[in-house]
Formats: C-alpha cells, structure tokens, sequence
C-alpha cells in the first residue's frame, strides 16, 4: 500500500467505473453491477472539464447508483433574467444611474455562485438588488422592475419563476456587504449562520453541556499535572 502512494504521487486520484460494453446497444448491461456502480461527473462536458477532477477528484467525482444531485434537496436560484435594460437605482439628476443590460438567462450554480468583475462593474448592486426585490431586505431602496425576474427552485424538482415587483419573499437570507462588519461586532454572525442552515432554533441540552464542560476541565487538571516540574526542574 505504501508503495502504491508513493507511485500515485501521494495524492487522490479520481475514480471512474466503465461498463466495458462491446456495443452501444449493450453497454447499460454488460456487467451486473454497472447499474450501482454509475461514475458521475461535476464539470463542464469538455475535455477541460474531465481533466480538471483529477486536480479535484473528492469533490468532482462519485461512483454510485443515483445521481449526488437527488442525496441533498435544498431551495436554491436556478438563473436570473432580465428582460429589457433597466435602471436598478430612483432617477435622479444629480447622481449617475447605471443599466442593467438584457439578458435572457444568468445561469446559476446550485451550490456556490461568485461573481466576478472589476470595480464599480455593478456586482454588489445585482444582489443587493435581488435581495431587496425578494428577500425584502436592504439598506439601499432600488427602482423595482417587472422585467427583472428569478427562476427558483425549492428543492431538485419544484421550480417556479418570481418578477421583482411581485414582492414575492422567498425563503433565503440575505446579508450585505454593509452588514457583515456590524454583525460581527455585535457578534451575531453564529446566528445568521444557523438561520441560513435553517437551525436557528437549535438548543442543547443543558445537562449534556454541564458534563461536557465537567470533562474538559477534567482533561485540563490532567493535563497540567503532567507538564508540573519539580525544584530542580525535572
């Protein structure tokens, strides 16, 4: 085994299950246990996507029967449209309104989303935008458009599309730029956190604390009286 590390280079290589089919009619059943033993992929279908899950292989590849999709329902934004050029900010003559330009589909990412752009380029715009049109929460008013809408998924199959000027809340939290400093002063970050895990609720039991800092103190008392040193320091 340690020599079989050392020849792999000592890292994870990904794992990939063939059916080894002799034809395209019979490659779903050439071995029995090809059907609990599919490979699936996170990358994008290219050659670039299948090279980069052997930098990543623990987090790019699986080898099971169902899809990873379908182990873990959660609500999450499929994709952002917008259907004309609008003007996320109140006119006003003095200051500058930015566009947002059309584009009839944003795709978004299931898991996490970053989105990248220069400064001043409207990235914090866009979702303090989308946190106020459905999360009915910012520290900035915005000019709300119909032609601004999301496509939202509360779980892997139930999807429905949402404009900004439904006022429609959907079940996220969202927290801004603005915000985080203060939270973290006022330390209230853990429990933004639970909300967003949807445990906000969660309590331990109190006797179970009580033992467990019982023990810890315990380990401690242990612990020091090992590192104690006598007068000539042995």
């Amino acid at each position: 085994m340690e020599n079989f590390q050392i020849a792999i280079g000592g890292h994870p290589k990904p794992c990939v299950s063939g059916s080894d089919g002799h034809s395209i009619g019979s490659f779903k059943t050439w071995r029995r246990e090809t059907c609990t033993k599919k490979t699936w992929i996170k990358a994008d279908p290219t050659f670039e996507g299948l090279r980069q899950i052997v930098f990543e292989p623990q987090s790019r590849v699986r080898v099971q029967e169902h899809s990873p999709v379908t182990g873990y329902a959660k609500p999450f934004f499929r994709s952002i449209s917008i259907a004309e050029q609008i003007a996320p900010f109140p006119e006003n003559e003095t200051f500058e309104n930015p566009r947002f330009d059309k584009n009839e589909s944003i795709h978004l990412n299931r898991d996490l989303v970053c989105i990248i752009g220069g400064r001043g380029t409207g990235k914090s715009t866009l979702v303090d935008y989308l946190g106020q049109a459905f999360g009915g929460h910012s520290q900035i008013k915005y000019e709300l458009s119909q032609h601004f809408s999301v496509a939202y998924n509360k779980d892997n199959d139930s999807s429905s599309s949402h404009h900004a000027l439904e006022t429609t809340q959907l079940p996220f939290v969202y927290i801004s730029q603005n915000e985080v400093k203060e939270k973290i002063d006022a330390g209230t970050v853990g429990d933004e956190i639970k909300k967003m895990l949807g445990i906000g609720d969660l309590t331990f039991n109190n006797d179970v604390d009580n033992e467990t800092k019982k023990l810890l103190f315990k380990v401690t008392d242990i612990n020091n009286w090992f590192e104690q040193r006598g007068e000539d320091g042995g």
